[in-house]
């Protein structure tokens, strides 16, 4: 029998305390859009192989790196969808030292959009001048699409102003400041309660609860605590049991109520 277990947003024995701030950033479980962004340099993205779109971000990964050696700033929009039940708009702004380095510092700002909704800002973006590397035409083509943007002059925060209005109180945030602010704080948090829990991620994680900042997990991994639920477990031999565990970071079958890992439910294949 074999139980297959969606990986953890992070792990306090192995990720740095800015890597884990930034997952409490992203993931938090209440607060408005504001609260939720994630400023952090690109210096490598890891892809979970069994995440449910692992091949569609790899290849957007690749596009994002390439179009960021042409334009100063690049924008990648993760569309919700399947498992995905909210979905991301990171932003990269490419800086080049004298020597030529490329450093890309990123803003990932969860959002509560629609895929629709995300398709019709994307589409907006390059009718706008944005430069995807090839063309899509629905929500699963943008998801490998991130779109190259020229700044023409205008400070980037701006030109994110004019492109996506609709995210004008984020702009705002980033533009005053906000978001380094409070990922400085919640890193300074993060090591006290390191210090304090002998980095253990369970207690680590019900001390970070304690002082208000709860995460959820989904997508792109699950939390440490996690709710209660009954599991579906198929067997070597193909025998379907039920247990009662930790459902966080696994997908909830709409049919038959149950949860699992994997793309599909093995009891009604349902995705």
């Amino acid at each position: 029998m074999q139980i297959l277990e969606k990986p953890k947003l992070y792990d306090v024995r192995v990720s740095d305390s800015a890597e884990i701030a930034g997952a409490f950033l992203e993931n938090k479980k209440t607060g408005d859009i504001r609260e939720r962004v994630n400023p952090f340099d690109m210096v490598g993205v890891r892809i979970n192989p069994e995440a449910p779109f692992a091949k569609e971000e790899e290849e957007a990964t690749k596009n994002f790196l390439k179009l960021a050696e042409s334009f100063p700033m690049v924008i990648w929009f993760s569309p919700s969808g399947g498992v995905y039940t909210e979905g991301r708009v990171n932003i990269g702004r490419v800086v080049k030292n004298k020597e030529g380095e490329m450093k890309i510092r990123s803003k990932g700002i969860a959002v509560k959009w629609s895929g629709e909704k995300m398709l019709e800002v994307a589409n907006r973006v390059i009718e706008k001048g944005g430069v995807p590397m090839d063309e899509f035409f629905d929500v699963e083509g943008l998801r490998k699409q991130p779109i190259g943007i020229n700044l023409d002059g205008k400070k980037w925060i701006k030109k994110c102003m004019e492109l996506m209005p609709e995210l004008a109180t984020v702009w705002d945030h980033i533009n005053s400041g906000g978001d380094q602010r409070a990922k400085e704080e919640i890193i300074k948090t993060v090591e006290r309660i390191l210090r304090k829990t002998g980095y253990d991620n369970i207690a680590f994680e019900r001390e970070m609860a304690k002082e208000g900042h709860e995460i959820v997990g989904g997508n792109h991994g699950g939390t440490h605590l996690g709710e209660a639920g009954i599991i579906i477990v198929k067997k070597d031999d193909g025998t379907i049991i039920y247990r009662l565990g930790n459902v966080d970071g696994m997908t909830l079958c709409e049919k038959c109520g149950c949860w699992h890992s994997g793309d599909k439910c093995p009891i009604c294949d349902m995705k």
